[in-house]
């Protein structure tokens, strides 16, 4: 089976699920983002802070959207720009008239007329409402420098020493009484103040600024031989659980910003903020210092994953609908986690060959043009000889793998129907794709006698991580061009360590049982390309290559699967070519006037195609319109 990642808001997931905010703005760096002046009259005095986030499961009223600016932590920052979610908007008076959100769902913060008081450190939060507590609210920060002259040594306070943290905010799972390990990167040694806090407790109109201290290490001089590496303090509700990494060097003791929590409970439960700072004594300017947030998990309540009686497929996780696992053979693989804002669609499973692939664009025979609404007055099709799908206004939400399908209403069985993929992705700050399936597939039409035997050369993602599925299809075409029903011809599943092999995990359709088998690579390993025996009759059709790396493997999923195709002609006895009694001379394929042989000495040699659009004329002994050729 296959599986299908799709928005949050359409699937149940686990009661026990929470909504997590995630917040990124893509401009953040070691550095800061600077305006600087010009005296060019060209020079347009406007800077956009672009920020991002998803909330999974999506709620159903949108979050409050609130720029701050000051310290993080600090109950007194100044609120810039907040845009509830009843829809009031409230600009300080400060910034009345230069600054502004203009979309929601990406609410980047746009800044004009810029002076040097607005330098600082801007905080782009946002608040679920429908989830007031830890889960609900994130925020990131970029330093941004208003460099008022023209001079390029012009720069904030404490310049390169300014804050940053890289912290792995993917949630940490953890059962009660086990131990959490939260990575956070940044400035370790005495001279970094170290500080996690946990929270915020927030209010229902996205005002939340309280905060509790986890661990905090204070900055020292370097070397201090009194102070050592510096003083660490631990909240007591953390006594004796909480630890920073520590490295017991042959000169002085150095702390890093990396958490560990033992005797994890219950209350534990929460959004857990790394702020990393140069020492406080040098140049104390509280603005510089910078913060990531990650949340921790109890996974006591929540239901585990279990192959026990499942057939091979793909399975939401239990305890969180962001994840899925594999099972194969009553293995279980996994789990693994969606691309961010996504989860996993049990429901619908199938991609490739998914009888609900959501139809985009239809441009019928009839003439007659159909449109999603979710892509209304967004794609067009400009020519219908050349299909080309235009889309405009993209959003994250548009990623995922597009087929172009071309149904020839004359011809409704498998002959008539193709299609070819491409994945898309609307970049937004977000992981991108990794380790992309491949395939490549020789389509040159298949010809062959009843008994004989047809191979199907395919090239693409191989190897005992590959799962390499060929299908014959689509059955049942309608004249509408909704057509998605296939047969497995033979599926090789994913698999791993030497304890169990590939042969074991290939099944195959009983009307090819026996008769069908996929290349080895000369490791021990299977490759694609498929070769079928004694062909029959009831061969004829429409084959699809579609291998895929196992999605262990990938952060797409099911997506990841591409697909082509080649179809196999089996000819009757009595529509192959046959040279007996025949002049030498080239001669109309009995089977495709499209095609010719070539008679020399009563022997046949080879079959030649036409350039597409001509068939071949026996009198002229050339290739034609078909329009001046009679078809044998």
């Amino acid at each position: 089976m296959l599986g299908l990642l799709v928005a949050i808001s359409a699937v149940a997931c686990y009661a026990g699920a929470l909504s997590i905010t995630n917040v990124t703005l893509p401009d953040r760096s070691a550095g800061w983002v600077y305006l600087r002046y010009s005296p060019d009259p060209t020079w347009v005095n406007r800077i956009e802070f672009r920020c991002e986030y998803s909330i999974s499961p999506a709620p159903a009223t949108p979050p409050t959207i609130t720029w701050l600016k000051g310290p993080f932590t600090d109950a007194d920052r100044l609120v810039v720009y907040k845009w509830s979610s009843s829809g009031e908007v409230y600009v300080h008076p400060e910034f009345a008239g230069r600054v502004s959100v203009p979309s929601r769902t990406r609410p980047t913060l746009v800044l004009t007329d810029a002076k040097f008081d607005d330098w600082g450190r801007y905080w782009c939060r946002v608040t679920n409402e429908e989830q007031s507590d830890e889960f609900g609210t994130d925020e990131e920060s970029l330093l941004f420098w208003y460099k008022s002259t023209v001079y390029d040594y012009d720069a904030p306070p404490r310049g390169g020493y300014s804050s940053f943290v890289e912290v792995d905010k993917t949630p940490v799972r953890v059962k009660t009484g086990g131990t959490a390990r939260l990575n956070c990167q940044g400035a370790g040694g005495p001279l970094a103040s170290i500080v996690w806090f946990k929270g915020p407790s927030c209010s229902q109109d996205g005002n939340c600024n309280v905060y509790e201290i986890v661990i905090n290490k204070t900055a020292v001089p370097q070397p201090h031989a009194i102070l050592g590496p510096g003083t660490v303090n631990v909240s007591p509700k953390y006594a004796g659980r909480a630890s920073l990494d520590f490295n017991d060097g042959p000169y002085y003791n150095v702390y890093y910003p990396d958490l560990t929590i033992t005797d994890i409970r219950p209350s534990d439960v929460g959004r857990y903020w790394c702020t990393n700072d140069a020492p406080l004594w040098y140049q104390n300017d509280l603005r510089s210092r910078d913060s990531q947030s990650v949340v921790v998990l109890l996974d006591d309540e929540a239901p585990t994953p279990s192959c026990d009686g499942k057939a091979d497929g793909m399975y939401q996780d239990p305890g969180d609908c962001s994840r899925y696992y594999t099972c194969s053979g009553s293995w279980l693989y996994g789990p693994v986690p969606c691309l961010t804002g996504l989860f996993f669609n049990e429901a619908l499973q199938g991609v490739f060959a998914d009888e609900d692939r959501q139809v985009i664009y239809k441009w019928s025979s009839s003439g007659e043009v159909y449109v999603h609404p979710e892509f209304a007055g967004r794609v067009s099709v400009p020519s219908r000889t050349h299909p080309t799908l235009v889309l405009t206004d993209a959003k994250f939400d548009d990623w995922g793998r597009y087929w172009c399908r071309v149904t020839n209403e004359d011809q409704s069985d498998e002959f008539g129907t193709d299609e070819e993929s491409l994945l898309f992705w609307y970049k937004l700050g977000y992981d991108p794709p990794t380790r992309l399936s491949q395939v490549n597939l020789d389509k040159t039409p298949v010809r062959v006698a009843a008994g004989g035997t047809a191979r199907l050369d395919c090239t693409g993602t191989s190897g005992r991580e590959a799962s390499i599925l060929w299908v014959k299809g689509p059955a049942d075409c309608t004249q509408g061009g909704s057509c998605d029903s296939y047969e497995t011809v033979i599926h090789k599943s994913a698999v791993w360590g030497a304890g169990n092999p590939e042969p074991e995990n290939i099944t195959i359709s009983p009307s090819f049982d026996g008769r069908v088998s996929l290349d080895a690579d000369g490791s021990g390993s299977f490759t694609p390309t498929l070769t079928i025996t004694d062909i029959r009759p009831s061969d004829s059709g429409r084959y699809w290559c579609a291998p895929d790396i196992s999605e262990d493997y990938s952060n797409l999923g099911p997506l990841n699967r591409d697909a082509q195709s080649v179809v196999i002609i089996v000819n009757d006895p009595g529509t192959e070519p046959t040279c007996a009694g025949k002049p030498d001379g080239m001669y109309q394929h009995p089977a495709d006037c499209a095609q010719f042989y070539t008679c020399s000495g009563g022997l046949s040699y080879g079959t030649n195609t036409c350039p597409a659009g001509l068939v071949f004329n026996q009198e002229l002994q050339l290739c034609d319109w078909a329009n001046n050729v009679i078809c044998v």
